[in-house]
């Protein structure tokens, strides 16, 4: 049997959202492979009792902040009770609690997966982590750039994209969703699933959706999700008059059945790692209209699997939405493209790129 190199992953979000999927994925797919993977998570947490519900290894606990040295210190007993070589840490404060119990580790090494497209802060805290730190997995090579323009020596970095797996829609989930909405089956759909913040470009999805309507004036555009600027894009909405073709659903644990209703997947994010929700989509066999933002342009390949936009455009984003809804020969070819593009992307081919990042961090 090889020399697995065992894992801790910290995560300490209180959400399920896309970064935490893909620490389950990793440590079920390690798990699987005969590594040891445990889990450090907050009490309570959707990621924690995903993982306890699957059986698989969890330690809970309170944190305050990540400069907690008593968490750090608990941390730091797991680690060398299961004779723990790796630290991974999936989020900024997983970042310095990691750092600081690494300190009462033997031998323990520090991996940070990094997951946002934005540079890091140049202060001193900001340089003692990153400088810190034995190695990183970037999860786009436009993340990885970043990173190196930090300062990072790019010999510690690798790039490992993140998974998906393929979706399971509910039984007639178009008719239904289609229904819930009011439409019939030939209307237009779109649709986002994103976090209503500021880097996912919410403004210029509604910016672009007055010219998508010249051409398609019965076309819906539904946005599920949830966030601190739901007030102002709902705004925007109204001042545009397009309360009856762009809806904001909330959050919804349906997102398989929006896809399985939608004819088009799109993102107008202006900050991104890379994007899951892009190859989610593809594996649905939905085409994608995605702007040239951070790694987006890894998640889809242009003229493939969908058509990329101008980053920030709304011109050139509702050119793209235009062009897939007026050519169903387009829109079946991206179609097919994006299935097969997307199965490149499987949990387990990215824990074993990982488990091999491990071994050379450690050695």
């Amino acid at each position: 049997m090889p020399d697995f190199i065992p894992s801790l992953h910290i995560d300490l979000e209180r959400t399920w959202r896309g970064g935490q999927r893909q620490v389950y994925f990793l440590v079920r797919e390690l798990r699987r492979d005969g590594h040891q993977a445990y889990l450090v998570s907050r009490k309570d947490s959707p990621l924690a009792k995903r993982l306890e519900d699957e059986r698989l290894p969890v330690y809970t606990m309170r944190f305050f902040g990540e400069m907690d040295v008593m968490a750090a210190r608990r941390i730091a007993k797991i680690a060398v009770k299961m004779g723990i070589r790796i630290l991974h840490a999936h989020s900024s404060h997983a970042h310095t609690l990691a750092l600081i119990a690494k300190r009462s580790v033997p031998g323990g090494r520090v991996i940070v997966h990094r997951r946002v497209d934005f540079k890091p802060g140049d202060d001193a805290l900001n340089r003692w982590k990153y400088g810190s730190t034995d190695g990183y997995v970037a999860i786009s090579n436009a993340i990885k750039d970043v990173l190196v323009d930090y300062g990072i020596d790019q010999k510690k970095i690798t790039v490992i994209h993140s998974a998906v797996e393929p979706a399971t829609p509910s039984d007639d989930a178009r008719r239904k969703i289609r229904e819930e909405l009011g439409m019939d089956d030939e209307t237009p759909l779109i649709l986002n699933v994103a976090a209503l913040v500021d880097h996912k470009g919410h403004k210029f999805l509604v910016g672009a959706m007055p010219k998508v309507l010249q051409h398609f004036p019965k076309a819906v555009c539904i946005v599920a999700g949830e966030g601190e600027l739901k007030g102002d894009i709902s705004k925007q909405i109204k001042s545009l008059d397009l309360q009856e073709n762009l809806k904001l659903l909330g959050f919804r644990q349906d997102v398989p059945d929006l896809m399985a209703a939608a004819d088009l997947y799109i993102s107008t994010s202006h900050l991104e790692g890379l994007n899951s929700s892009l190859l989610d989509a593809s594996m649905m066999g939905l085409p994608v209209v995605a702007t040239r933002a951070g790694g987006q342009p890894e998640a889809v390949s242009d003229g493939v699997s969908g058509l990329l936009a101008n980053n920030r455009d709304t011109e050139d984003i509702a050119d793209k939405i235009i062009r897939i809804l007026s050519n169903r020969e387009l829109a079946a070819k991206l179609s097919r493209g994006g299935r097969e593009y997307a199965r490149q992307f499987t949990p387990q081919a990215m824990a074993r790129q990982i488990a091999g990042f491990y071994e050379r961090v450690a050695s």
